[in-house]
């Protein structure tokens, strides 16, 4: 008897990388802007914290587990230590990476609420997502019982760090 039971595999990458750090199509324009930035603006505290991967780790991993027979009926979540990381970090490791401090701005909760809902539908989704995301901190949730990590079932990996992806706008 064959068994007709079926392999579930839900991939939780959380953010790609590219579209929340800039858009690369025009890369040499993006590095010439960031080499000029003198502040930065961040959300409330900047400590909401976001997950990022970078595209080619998500396709890595998410091979790995559709290959993986101990991934059936799992959700597999996509999130690397050191990804987990918040506006603040973000802009710390930026300053490191070009030897001086930014002068730093914050826009209040309710600012960026307002931002938030002054498009109209659907031109409010990004917006929308950047606030639970970046304000609510949408992704510090604890993992249920059937989620697994993918850094941990996988620990021979080697993903792209945040960091790592900030070198090439040096």
């Amino acid at each position: 008897m064959v068994d007709t039971k079926a392999k579930v595999l839900i991939i939780g990458a959380t953010g790609f990388i590219g579209i929340y750090m800039g858009d690369l199509i025009d890369h040499e324009n993006l590095v010439n802007v960031l080499r000029q930035v003198d502040m930065v603006i961040a959300t409330v505290s900047g400590s909401g914290i976001r997950i990022v991967n970078n595209e080619e780790d998500i396709a890595t991993f998410t091979l790995k587990a559709i290959l993986d027979a101990g991934t059936e009926n799992k959700t597999l979540h996509i999130r690397p230590k050191e990804n987990r990381v918040s506006q603040r970090d973000i802009v710390t490791l930026w300053e490191k990476k070009i030897g001086h401090t930014l002068e730093k701005t914050v826009v209040s909760q309710v600012e960026v609420a307002k931002i938030t809902q002054e498009p109209p539908f659907p031109n409010n989704i990004p917006h929308a997502v950047r606030y639970s995301v970046w304000v609510k901190g949408s992704q510090n949730f604890e993992l249920a019982s059937n989620d697994v990590e993918a850094t941990e079932l996988y620990p021979d990996v080697r993903y792209k760090t945040m960091s790592e992806y900030l070198d090439q706008f040096i």
